[in-house]
């Protein structure tokens, strides 16, 4: 082997596909191990396919989902073109499959796995064109699909001169050149089919097929309009068919409430709409009311906890008679200032009963769930502003974005990294939540922020891209104005779901259990996690137990934040 590439240290192959060599690398500038991708020079020379590949890097770096390896870069060298990942370590699926089939518990984590690195892949509008188990990493931290896009970009150039030829992973109508999400959902129902068997394939035929196959043999479908038309299609197909042979528990029933929010706050079903919603979404969290705290929230965000103050009274009536009137009003008036915590402005306190989070059907990184009790906590009723975040920025406490500034002062600010959001809060006597105590407040009014209904465009800004479920007809994107306090329902959050992602204080672990969600340890992970969804996100990352893990400095314009501090 002697190949020179300016900037990187080749070590040594990795292996052979059919888009080009792929070796170990170590990239000279900060000593870090690479996966390096020569593509191969057949595919490198048609037409089109260097401009192609290029687009990659930029159209690769909006994706967020831990199961994907991301491209960290596309550069030309003398005649090659190479292709630059991140490197894992890992076993390939392939080598695994050559074993036999996977156990059920396996084949559940390792479709969840990949069904969240399509889903994100095809939300940002790219194609993976080459899922196959050579190109799946089994790691300690689940599967990871590496070989982003390059299969898709070079096919689509010349199908008809051989280079790719169909097999069984291929969609039939690859043969004519033809690459879309479509052809990605059929070479995954194919990986799943042969973990499920142990058989490659064909999967023309099971006489004793159990639910599972048959939602598979679907998604393997020669006709492209019979196959499931998106991946979450997919997915929630796969979990129903997998709850029928008892495969994996049901998903977690809405949190019980003691009393259900006020009438206007619970969406009327379809059936009994007199009238189409309002143009306008509420986007917002209403605080249910709790039998055993008496709290009232006030419309510039404070909150009385109208039991302490009754405490309080009890002790002081005692000292009335026999101290005098006066001397008793003033003991109240020294224990009322004493005793009662800060009412931070535009915050509310959350009292949070024993409850679930995480959730045992979910996603990967979502299961099992556990419960848990949390000290009272107060969080923003509203993400923080570009002109909240701009004035500190002026007083030398905080550092600008490294992305654009937002286009309005009252847009969520974005573009900052996690250290960013946390001096920020610092600097207002705060903290960035928790991300368990971020989720308990989204888990109070029910399944979702607004409570039990699904997701609908007038309930979050969520799917807004163009094809998206929520895509308006000018194709405007972004997020939306942060609300006014006094434009809020009294003791409503704005924004837990949808609009802008929202980072919290948490490591982000492979599995949400006893322990997970707490502040972030030193060393613990590279990863911090977010939460909430965003303009550009589906619904399935409105539920409040959706989470994914982001870089320390990691930036984006869809990913925000609001602040949080302990009662004390």
């Amino acid at each position: 082997m002697n190949l020179t590439v300016p900037g990187y240290a080749v070590e040594r192959p990795l292996g052979e596909g059919r888009t080009g060599e792929v070796f170990l690398a170590l990239r000279e500038s900060d000593a870090v191990q690479v996966a390096l991708r020569r593509v191969s020079p057949a595919l490198a020379s048609k037409p089109g396919v260097r401009t192609a590949l290029r687009a990659l890097k930029a159209e690769c770096g909006v994706l967020r989902a831990p199961t994907l390896v991301p491209i960290l870069d596309v550069f030309e060298h003398q005649q090659d073109v190479f292709v630059v990942e991140q490197f894992v370590e890992g076993v390939a699926l392939s080598d695994r499959l050559a074993l036999g089939a996977l156990p059920p518990e396996d084949v559940h984590a390792l479709a969840m796995d990949l069904m969240d690195a399509l889903s994100d892949l095809h939300r940002q509008g790219v194609v993976h064109g080459d899922v196959r188990p050579s190109n799946i990493l089994m790691t300690s931290r689940g599967a990871r699909l590496v070989g982003i896009g390059v299969a898709a970009r070079t096919r689509r150039r010349d199908h008809a001169a051989g280079f790719l030829l169909r097999d069984p992973y291929d969609a039939p109508e690859m043969d004519q050149g033809v690459v879309s999400p479509l052809t990605d959902i059929y070479a995954l129902g194919a990986v799943l089919m042969h973990a499920v068997t142990g058989d490659e394939g064909p999967y023309d035929f099971f006489a004793d097929a159990d639910a599972v196959v048959d939602e598979l043999l679907e998604a393997i479908s020669a006709a492209p309009e019979s196959r499931p038309t998106t991946v979450d299609g997919l997915r929630l197909a796969f979990i129903d068919a997998e709850k029928t042979r008892g495969a994996v528990p049901a998903r977690e029933q809405p949190l019980p409430s003691p009393k259900a929010p006020a009438e206007a706050d619970v969406p009327a079903p379809a059936a009994q709409a007199e009238s189409p919603r309002p143009a306008a979404p509420p986007r917002t969290t209403p605080l249910p009311p709790k039998p055993t705290k008496a709290v009232s929230a006030r419309k510039d965000g404070t909150v009385a906890p109208g039991e302490r103050f009754e405490e309080l009274l009890d002790r002081a009536r005692p000292m009335i008679p026999a101290a005098g009137a006066a001397v008793g009003l003033l003991v109240l008036a020294v224990l009322v200032l004493l005793l009662l915590p800060e009412r931070p402005d535009g915050m509310i306190l959350v009292e949070p009963a024993p409850g679930l989070l995480g959730d045992p059907a979910g996603q990967r990184d979502e299961r099992p769930g556990f419960q848990a009790s949390l000290s009272p906590f107060w969080l923003d009723r509203v993400e923080v502003t570009a002109a909240a975040y701009r004035t500190c920025v002026d007083a030398g406490l905080c550092t600008p974005p490294g992305l654009d500034w937002p286009a309005a002062d009252r847009l969520p600010m974005t573009g900052v990294t996690w250290l960013q959001a946390q001096a920020y809060c610092v600097s207002r006597d705060k903290r960035l939540p928790t991300e368990n105590e971020w989720e308990t407040a989204a888990r109070l009014p029910g399944r979702y922020p607004w409570g039990d209904a699904e997701p609908g465009c007038q309930l979050a800004r969520y799917g807004v891209l163009p094809g998206g479920p929520c895509a308006s007809a000018d194709g405007g994107s972004g997020a939306a104005p942060v609300p006014d306090l006094d434009a809020l329902e009294e003791g409503a959050f704005a924004d837990l779901a949808g609009n802008v992602w929202e980072l919290v204080d948490a490591d982000h672990q492979p599995q949400r259990g006893p322990g997970s969600g707490e502040a972030t340890v030193a060393g613990q992970s590279t990863l911090r996690v977010i939460k909430g969804g965003a303009w550009s996100a589906g619904p399935e990352h409105l539920r409040p137990a959706a989470r994914i893990g982001v870089r320390i400095d990691y930036a984006a314009e869809d990913v925000g934040f609001r602040c949080g501090r302990s009662e004390e």
